[in-house]
């Protein structure tokens, strides 16, 4: 159930998320979806199902091939590694290390897809990068303060 979540995740991604943006800045809902997906699995199906999202994506969307596939296999690698609900931290240490996970992808993002334009590193940076970030961050923070379970959705067993 969780992957048909991460599905809907970047079909909304694809198709509204421009209609999500505050301030100039749009959410990463593939980020979301996989930050919450695959942290209760093993690093290898996190990465398989970050790729795969990223790659449906990248078919769907305008960035250049393979980036979004490239951040999503990170991104899945490093949830399933950092924030697996077998670690019970406390959901603030979890949004931490979420926010370690997400700020660097969306730095990379940003660079992939302003590359061409007359945009300054610093810029860049502050006013697309960041913001991204920490509006990703703060709708991961809300999921990861519901209770999860390795098997479930937020059932526990």
């Amino acid at each position: 159930m969780r992957y048909v979540i991460l599905g809907l995740l970047v079909l909304v991604q694809a198709s509204l998320g421009d209609l999500l943006r505050i301030w100039g800045s749009a959410p990463d809902l593939m980020l979301v979806g996989i930050l919450w997906a695959a942290a209760p699995g093993s690093a290898a199906l996190g990465a398989l199902s970050g790729f795969l999202a990223g790659l449906a994506l990248d078919l769907l969307g305008t960035d250049p091939l393979g980036a979004c596939a490239l951040a999503g296999t990170s991104a899945g690698f490093f949830a399933a590694r950092h924030l697996s609900p077998e670690l019970k931290l406390h959901p603030l240490r979890l949004s931490a290390r979420a926010l370690l996970i997400v700020a660097p992808i969306e730095i990379f993002l940003a660079n992939l897809r302003f590359l061409g334009l007359d945009v300054s590193p610093l810029e860049l940076l502050l006013t697309r990068a960041l913001p991204a970030a920490l509006y990703t961050l703060a709708i991961c923070t809300v999921l990861l303060f519901i209770p999860r379970s390795p098997a479930g959705m937020g059932r526990e067993k």
